[in-house]
């Protein structure tokens, strides 16, 4: 007997369409959340404290370092118990991913066995298991298609590409690059289709200022364009701006240059300029079209325009943040079709 590879893909695949996934790295907590019913997970710490057993009695009794998965009969539901105590977010993803991959499998049902230990099991079985199961779990995170779109993985820097866009560790990674071939083999066309729409947060630039910080959604924050975001590989562009706490309230004036501010300050007690950089708003009309509400939109300090709703910040009308042309800073080559380097852009830089 062989492992299905085939039905661990499409599996992996049906359970990002059945919960409506759309980005990467993939939301494993949505899908988590929409199997809470069925499926629930347990961290080795927690489970360390109910049971009173240290972290090594547990890896002892469900014979594993990184995690297993138990079938509680008497309530219909799975648990899934992952090691948090390495620190290690990528491994965890990937420990939930492959113990789903049981569950969607149906192992437990094959196996006859409430909870899959190599004990309770032929090793040929398990490692069959365990083959499937991993193949399932990369296919969850790192999908060819989206794969394809991030990198080239016969280049040295795919493994970088990977672990950022996918939120996967680096032997995650390095598995996902030795399986290439093992899993396009498998790819459908609809396959491609579905991954086709998926916004994958990493490498985005706007095509018309350069801008680097963005989502694949909304308005550059920069120059207001809506929808020009293409994904490349060069040095990340950024923009200085307006520093902010971490409620988003500026630093220093950028008017006066006060650092002085009480807790609940919105204004600047010097000068009277809003602290915030919030944009012109968006106005909501009756059924007269009066103005009833105007919803308005905190924004990032080097934010020109709303990345909500593409209307003007305070900082850009007041003149505290210059125009995007005026204040880039970039290094990148371009090159031509033949890989020569045909233009070195490097815009000037200019502070605000």
């Amino acid at each position: 007997m062989t492992p299905n590879y085939d039905r661990a893909v499409e599996e992996s695949i049906n359970l990002l369409q059945f919960y409506d996934i759309h980005q990467a790295p993939v939301d494993l907590d949505k899908i988590l959340d929409g199997m809470r019913l069925t499926v629930k997970c347990c961290p080795y710490s927690r489970f360390s404290k109910l049971t009173g057993k240290d972290i090594d009695e547990i890896c002892n009794l469900f014979d594993s370092e990184l995690g297993a998965v138990a079938y509680i009969r008497e309530k219909e539901k799975y648990v899934i118990y992952y090691n948090d105590t390495m620190n290690h977010r990528g491994l965890e993803r990937f420990t939930i991913a492959h113990e789903l991959g049981h569950i969607f499998l149906g192992h437990h049902q094959d196996a006859k066995t409430d909870i899959l230990l190599r004990k309770n099991i032929s090793d040929a079985q398990y490692k069959i298991y365990e083959k499937e199961a991993n193949c399932f779990a990369r296919n969850l995170l790192s999908p060819i298609p989206l794969v394809e779109r991030v990198t080239d993985v016969n280049q040295d820097s795919c493994i970088h590409d990977m672990m950022e866009a996918f939120d996967i560790s680096h032997t995650a990674a390095v598995v996902r690059r030795n399986c290439y071939i093992l899993d396009k083999f498998r790819m459908q066309l609809d396959y491609y289709e579905y991954f086709s729409s998926y916004n994958i947060l990493y490498d985005y630039y706007c095509l018309n200022c350069d801008n680097a910080e963005v989502n694949t959604k909304g308005y550059c924050k920069v120059c207001g364009e809506k929808d020009v975001y293409f994904e490349r590989k060069c040095d990340r562009t950024y923009y200085e701006g307006v520093e902010l706490d971490p409620d988003h309230r500026v630093i220093q004036c950028p008017k006066c240059r006060n650092e002085v501010h009480s807790d609940i300050a919105r204004f600047c007690k010097i000068c009277g300029t809003f602290l915030f950089n919030l944009c012109e708003g968006i106005p909501i009309y009756d059924s007269a079209g009066r103005v009833i509400d105007i919803i308005y939109h905190i924004n990032d300090g080097n934010a020109r325009y709303c990345s909500e709703c593409g209307s003007q910040t305070i900082f850009y009308k007041e003149k505290f943040l210059k125009d995007w042309k005026d204040i880039m800073v970039a290094k990148y080559e371009v090159t031509d079709s033949y890989g020569t380097v045909a233009e070195t852009k490097s815009p000037k830089y200019n502070p605000n």
